[in-house]
Formats: structure tokens, C-alpha cells, sequence
């Protein structure tokens, strides 16, 4: 089972969400399916899926960033996961980046995540509307006060409208900024772009290239092949079941 935020996998207790539990969330899905459950990082089940599945295949040091409703990074690093002491590696969208006084969800201030984001988007296209900016969401934002949904403003980037475009090409702008920061420490071969956001292909992918080459080291940024997922939305779901059968043929998580 593919859980947000920060997971101990090994443990199987999951620190964002069902705390009210007083065994691990693995334990207790296990008593309640009567099924052995195990639990893993959903951006680092992606980065699997595309280790074993995917634009990492065969590769042995590359990076996968999960941009959606946050954002989260999947290390691998001599063609194994990457987990941290206790799992937590990869928690790259709450970097202390921004003196802008936006408190993110997880309670700090100044987050990547409250520039570069699914939920940095919303804000800062609903700003715009609010300003005068036109949209075909500004009827749904102004007169119907509907609350929009990431998937609302990806439909409306399908479709080419200019506002929805002209906003996330400046997060795509500030998120190859700070990857390059990200290329600089770990030197992967590859970075992938996945995640509910990469749908928007070459809206986002371009001008983080752009921000990577402009803020890396270009001994560092030629090293380095900047990709959209090949597996698209399927990467969680496939990274599930791949971790599931490492799991069961493995009694241990390398780290």
C-alpha cells in the first residue's frame, strides 16, 4: 500500500495520517484483510516502478520527483532505494527555501512546496483570477466561489488556456531552480519527472530543463538526462506491486 509523506516501511507505521492507531497502519490492515500488508512511500514506490519498469531500467544512480499536490523525491543510488535511517529519505518539498511567510501543510514556513506544487498552483492561479487575469475557470472561481481541484486546472492546461499555462510555467521555472541544487548533490545519471503534474508533458518538463541548466553546475547538468515517466499515472500502482513482490522475496529491506 502506497502511503503519503513520511513511512517506515520496515516498522510499517505511517506518521502523517492514522495516528490514532495503536499498532502500525501495516499491522492493522493486516488484521482487518486477514492479507499480509506492507506499506512503502508512494514517490519512492514510484521510483521503484521505474527502476524495474520504467526510464530507470538498468540504470544504477538516478532521481524521480513525484510533482502533484506536493512534491517528493525517490532516491536511488547504485540501483537500490535509497530509505534514510528510517525511511523518511526524500522529503524534498519541505526544504526551507522561501522567506515568504507561507506556511506549508506540514506547519513549517517557506517550504519548496509553497512555491513548487499542485497546491502552489491553486493558490497562485486563483490569485490571479482574483486580480482580473482572465480564465476558463474564472466563472467557477468568482461567481460560483467553487473550490477548484488540481485535476480542474490540469483539464484546463489540457486545453491551452493561457493563464493556467502562464502560471505553471513559472512553477516549472522555480522547479528546475531548485532540482538544480538536487543535480549538484547527487550527480544521477537520470532525472525523472513523474507524478500527477507530468501529464502536462512538455509545459512543465522544458522550462525545468531550462531552470536546471541555468542554476547546476554544467559539468553536472551534461551528466544528467532529464525525462518524463514513462509510466505515467500507472507508476504508483505498478510500484505497489513490484515492492509487494520484493517484500515476499525478501525478508529484508536493503538499504
Amino acid at each position: 500500500m502506497n502511503v503519503a509523506e513520511r513511512v517506515n516501511p520496515v516498522q510499517g507505521n505511517a506518521y502523517n495520517m492514522f495516528t490514532f492507531l495503536k499498532e502500525s497502519l501495516a499491522d492493522k490492515l493486516t488484521q482487518l484483510i486477514q492479507l499480509p500488508v506492507c506499506i512503502e512511500n508512494d514517490t519512492r514506490s514510484m521510483a521503484f516502478a521505474e527502476l524495474i519498469k520504467g526510464q530507470c531500467k538498468g540504470l544504477k544512480d538516478a532521481i524521480f520527483v513525484n510533482v502533484c499536490w506536493g512534491i517528493g523525491i525517490g532516491i536511488i543510488i547504485d540501483g537500490k532505494l535509497y530509505y534514510g535511517k528510517s525511511g523518511y529519505s526524500g522529503e524534498f518539498g519541505h526544504m526551507t527555501a522561501y522567506n515568504n511567510n507561507i506556511i506549508c501543510h506540514c506547519g513549517k514556513i517557506g517550504c519548496i512546496e509553497t512555491e513548487v506544487s499542485g497546491r502552489a498552483l491553486k493558490r497562485k492561479l486563483i490569485e490571479k483570477i482574483k486580480e482580473g487575469k482572465t480564465s476558463i475557470l474564472s466563472e467557477r472561481v468568482l461567481k460560483k466561489n467553487e473550490d477548484l481541484s488540481l485535476q480542474d486546472i490540469l483539464d484546463a492546461i489540457a486545453k491551452e488556456d493561457v493563464l493556467s499555462l502562464a502560471t505553471l510555467q513559472r512553477i516549472a521555472d522555480e522547479l528546475g531552480k531548485q532540482l538544480a541544487g538536487v543535480i549538484n548533490i547527487f550527480n544521477p545519471e537520470m532525472l525523472v519527472i513523474g507524478g500527477e503534474m507530468s501529464v502536462t508533458g512538455d509545459y512543465l518538463t522544458l522550462p525545468v530543463k531550462m531552470g536546471i541548466k541555468k542554476f547546476s553546475l554544467n559539468i553536472m547538468n551534461e551528466d544528467s538526462m532529464i525525462v518524463t515517466s514513462s509510466l505515467k499515472g500507472l507508476a504508483g500502482i505498478t510500484g505497489a506491486c513490484l515492492m509487494a513482490r520484493y517484500r515476499l522475496l525478501n525478508e529484508n529491506i536493503d538499504k
